[in-house]
């Protein structure tokens, strides 16, 4: 997938969760792009929407246990971590 060609790459990587877009834009050498015009252009609703149920790893497993090895893998690489 293409998240295995960016990794290939060796772009650097962040957890979105964990940043600010000011880092971002620091990090991508767009600091020019991100100034006060573009923080009030950010939406603060976009992903209003209703979730799904979570569900588990071995859930996961169960339906597919070659793309939930995948998965697991990634998410490790990434710096995301869960109880084994």
């Amino acid at each position: 997938g293409w998240h295995i060609f960016l990794t290939e790459m060796r772009f650097p990587t962040y957890q979105i969760e964990l940043v600010e877009m000011q880092d971002i834009c620091r990090v991508s050498g767009l600091r020019h792009e991100c100034g006060e015009q573009s923080k009030k252009q950010v939406s603060k609703t976009t992903n209003q929407r209703k979730h799904r149920e979570k569900f588990s790893w071995q859930e996961l497993y169960t339906i597919d246990p070659q793309l939930a090895e995948k998965a697991w893998e990634l998410a490790h690489y990434y710096g995301y971590s869960y109880p084994d």
